[in-house]
Formats: structure tokens, sequence, C-alpha cells
């Protein structure tokens, strides 16, 4: 309604989400067949690790994005699917990073590395996850490559900062890095 676009049901996801449902031996209700509806003309954002797409609309130009509020699921979306679209709107200029801290406060995390918060051509934000601590590094460079070098050089001076508390990278989750620890020591 807001951007005066009437609804349309994509068949091919229909028959995705009944796939979906029998796989799992579930019944699909028609109600369920309201996830593919979609304004006209927009298009659908693949969801890898669920079944709620997200949606790429163009009114008038502009870009409008829907993402499902899962957490991972949105993570995921937005990398694969949301950051390729917006990349080239800055001119394939920007990099991302997340470093995750566990076993602290935020405000001790904040305390420790703020001073190079103000890092040149990178955005750092603070956030309180389910598994610690997440840094957001969000560079901009006159190219990838500078951008990627930015999130590299303030990586290496947050990770020389927070030393063994900083357990892992972007989509790596504490379980995985436990895991793989484990493995090394033959545990």
């Amino acid at each position: 309604r807001a951007m005066g676009l009437e609804l349309e049901r994509d068949d091919r996801r229909v028959a995705l989400l009944r796939a979906f449902f029998d796989r799992r031996g579930k019944a699909f209700q028609a109600e369920q067949a309201k996830q593919a509806d979609r304004p006209v003309g927009s298009e659908w954002i693949e969801n890898p690790l669920g079944i709620a797409p997200g949606i790429v609309c163009r009114p008038g130009g502009r870009l409008l994005i829907a993402l499902p509020g899962v957490p991972a699921e949105m993570k995921r979306m937005f990398d694969d699917g949301v950051v390729p679209l917006i990349g080239p709107s800055a001119g394939g200029r920007l990099a991302r990073r997340v470093l995750k801290v566990g076993g602290r406060f935020e405000s001790s995390v904040d305390a420790q590395v703020r001073d190079l918060y103000g890092a040149p051509g990178v955005e750092v934000t603070i956030l309180t996850g389910r598994e610690g601590i997440e840094l957001h590094l969000l560079a901009e460079g006159d190219d990838a490559g500078e951008a990627r070098s930015r999130v590299e050089a303030l990586d290496g001076e947050l990770s020389a900062r927070l030393g063994v508390d900083l357990y892992g990278r972007d989509d790596e989750t504490l379980a995985e890095v436990t895991g793989r620890m484990l493995g090394r020591h033959g545990a």
C-alpha cells in the first residue's frame, strides 16, 4: 500500500513452501501461501537458513529492502543478498567485519577500545549479543581494496588489545570456535 503496488503470488515460491513442509511431514496450510506474496515487480532475496525470503523493491528508482526478523537469517541475508546490492551504489567501496568478544561486559570492552573508534573511513558499532559483545566494523574506501585494508588494520589493533577474549569473526559462533579448539586439543 505504501508504494501503491498490488501483491502478486509467486507460484514457484508456493511450490518451494509446499516441498519444505512435505519434507518435514507437516501439512501445508493455505494461509502459509501468503509467504509467497510480494509487491508486483519486486524480487526475492533467498534465505539459505530458513523459509522466509527477503524482498527487494525499486519504487520510483529507489531501493527498498525487507528482511525477516530472525537475527541469524537476517544477518546472513544481509551479507549475501543486500551488500551486493548496495555495494555498487557506493562504487563497490565497502568492507564489513564483525568481531566477537566473550567473557566481558560491553562497558569494559568499550572502555578498552573506544579510542580506536575514530579510525579514518571506518565506523564502529558495539552491541551486546547472545554470545557476548560484537564490534561491527564498516569501512569505506576509494575502492574495495582500500576498504578491506581499513577493516584489516582496525581488526589488527582491536585484536591486539582484546587478546584471548576475542573469540571469533563474522558468522563464527561460540560453539563452532569452542568445538574447533577442543578438536585441536583432542578433547
